[in-house]
């Protein structure tokens, strides 16, 4: 593994995430969430440091997991984004079915617009990785 495109596509794709997330969470659905932090009071945390370091954390694992195993998707971009689909497909979906079954405010068009945006996220992510990594 070349250390320095590892913290390269790293720092990138932690930089990619954190817009995105801002621009989904913080921005898009900012109405949504003031709405349920209204009907649930006490129920939600701010804690913005957290969501960040959880970003970096999250761009650690998917470069990690793109510099051992991404030649099994391809090269580059293409195939850092069919890495990063099945990658979303296990955080977006699966995990949030987790949350769906788990919480009574998450209703089903929420929990699909929720998984639809992880895994477009994360097949992005995983396309900056494959890009910026250059097998």
């Amino acid at each position: 593994m070349n250390v320095g495109r590892f913290f390269g596509a790293v720092v990138a794709v932690f930089v990619v995430r954190t817009g995105l997330n801002f621009l989904y969470y913080g921005l898009a659905m900012r109405e949504k969430y003031e709405a349920l932090m209204a009907d649930y009071p006490g129920v939600f945390k701010e804690g913005i440091a957290g969501y960040i370091v959880t970003d970096l954390l999250f761009a650690l694992v998917l470069v990690y997991l793109w510099a051992k195993a991404g030649a099994a998707f391809g090269t580059g971009a293409k195939g850092g984004a069919i890495g990063g689909l099945w990658i979303g497909v296990l955080v977006g979906v699966v995990g949030g079915l987790y949350q769906f079954f788990s919480y009574t405010f998450i209703a089903p068009a929420d929990y699909a617009m929720d998984a639809v945006y992880q895994v477009v996220s994360v097949v992005i992510q995983g396309a900056v990785a494959g890009v910026v990594y250059k097998r």
